[in-house]
């Protein structure tokens, strides 16, 4: 899976140096009766004092079950293997990659306490006694319906990639409301690694809520799944960041051709690799009136890693000899993956991990490095490093909205908004607005240091001011 800017993947790979365990539909919570479930709340104790806070959803019965949520990691509702119950003893065991151990009694406080063990190492932990209704993260900003808008689920092909067809929800502005238009419209472009429509992360679902508030509006949104991913068919592995803009071209086509929006007044909304994507498109398209960057790069793929890598462990915590000796293996990792030299790549990753994890054993390091190692050395990251986002915006001829966030660890604001605010002075158009949140982080929601960890326990999807911001600019340029 990639994650070069969907999280800072190597300094905050967690639960003890196992990379962030992939998401899964539905938490076993609803699988049995309330009174059945335990639902144990706390946090695991890590070297220099950090914690791993995680909920086990536990239910006895003749064939126990149980599932674990880590909302650091963007894991939630992951089955879990029952290893044995005895009393107010439990053994569990989570499966790779992570392949660790869950040991914890209850104690006279009522608490499940016991250790975490991993690739050799144990790590104390301490949980309480909550309700289901407890256990899950808010997410106050998620759509629910009955929607004041409507809705309409629609598929599409990519005339220029054969075997693509892609799946998507339109949300056009009630005509009760405004009308039947026809109204602008925004087509939503995902970040890196496989995403759905709504671009869901961590039990957030950011394209649904922006979708949502411009709907509310007046404005109509398209957004769709990555080929290869839920309802979408298609290669998503061995696609780059040039099929994505045929995708993105594809989707503002079929959204234009509808009749309550006006084809003259269609954008894109790009986020992350969706801000790199986006101006790729919009060069290559007549079509596409407007591009709203959210943390697009300005640098090329290979500072991007460096900067993330950089950012990411100076936010750990780690002493200034450990992030110097990260940024100096990144830059050589990043070398030899534009040379081509996959072995001396991975053995950069190598030196990386190990400044990042000082207390590691060697085997422990090499566990890392293999469960990174095909990432870093994938064809779309060779083609990621080389990719310079200034090419497409120097020739970028349309209104253009940019935003960052000031705490963003994954697209460093100091790194990437004056190459981009260059490239674009030097670009045809005239209408540029780029702007850094102040205590935004890489969802632009309100946060406190930015890193990754706190994306999952944040209960804010994205943040009021963001959502302002682009309405108000999309409805200046283009409102009815």
């Amino acid at each position: 899976m990639r994650h070069a800017l969907a999280s800072a993947a190597l300094a905050l790979a967690t639960l003890a140096g196992a990379p962030a365990l992939a998401q899964m539909n539905p938490s076993a919570f609803d699988q049995a009766e309330p009174s059945e479930t335990e639902i144990w709340t706390g946090a695991a104790q890590l070297p220099g004092g950090a914690e791993l806070g995680f909920t086990l959803a536990i239910t006895r019965g003749a064939e126990p079950t149980a599932t674990i949520d880590i909302p650091s990691q963007g894991a939630i509702g992951i089955p879990i293997r029952v290893e044995s119950i005895e009393g107010d003893s439990y053994v569990l065991r989570i499966p790779a990659p992570a392949n660790a151990e869950i040991a914890g009694t209850i104690n006279d406080e009522g608490d499940l306490a016991g250790v975490l063990r991993q690739a050799g190492m144990e790590f104390p932990f301490k949980l309480e006694r909550s309700s289901v209704e407890e256990a899950g993260p808010r997410r106050p900003q998620t759509p629910r319906p009955p929607f004041p808008y409507e809705t309409i689920d629609a598929t599409f092909d990519n005339p220029e990639a054969e075997g693509v067809t892609l799946a998507g929800t339109l949300t056009l502005p009630d005509a009760g409301v405004f009308g039947d238009g026809p109204f602008p419209a925004v087509v939503f472009v995902t970040g890196s690694g496989p995403q759905d429509r709504d671009e869901t992360i961590v039990g957030h679902k950011p394209f649904a809520v922006i979708a949502d508030h411009l709907a509310r509006r007046g404005v109509a949104a398209f957004r769709f799944d990555d080929r290869g991913v839920a309802e979408s068919t298609g290669d998503f592995e061995n696609a780059d960041t040039e099929d994505f803009a045929s995708d993105a071209r594809a989707a503002v086509n079929f959204a234009a051709k509808h009749e309550r929006i006006d084809p003259s007044r269609v954008g894109l909304i790009g986020h992350s690799e969706g801000g790199l994507v986006a101006p790729i498109a919009a060069i290559a398209e007549p079509n596409i009136a407007f591009i709203i960057l959210l943390a697009g790069t300005g640098v090329d793929g290979g500072e991007i890693l460096i900067s993330q890598q950089e950012a990411a462990t100076r936010g750990l915590g780690a002493p200034a000899p450990a992030v110097n000796a990260v940024v100096e293996n990144m830059a050589l990792m990043v070398d030899a993956i534009r040379a081509g030299d996959d072995e001396s790549a991975i053995e950069a990753l190598r030196e990386v991990m190990s400044a990042q994890n000082p207390t590691g054993t060697p085997e422990q390091i090499d566990q890392i490095v293999g469960q990174q190692a095909g990432f870093f050395t994938s064809p779309w990251m060779k083609r990621f490093v080389d990719l310079d986002p200034a090419e497409s915006l120097g020739r970028v001829s349309v209104p253009v909205l940019a935003l960052f966030g000031e705490l963003d660890v994954q697209v460093v604001p100091e790194v990437n908004v004056s190459p981009m605010r260059e490239a674009l002075a030097a670009a045809p158009t005239s209408d540029v607005t780029i702007l850094v949140l102040d205590d935004h982080n890489h969802l632009f929601q309100r946060a406190e240091t930015g890193m990754g960890s706190e994306y999952g326990v944040i209960e804010e999807t994205v943040s009021p001011q963001t959502l302002e911001i682009i309405t108000a600019w999309i409805a200046q340029r283009f409102g009815n």
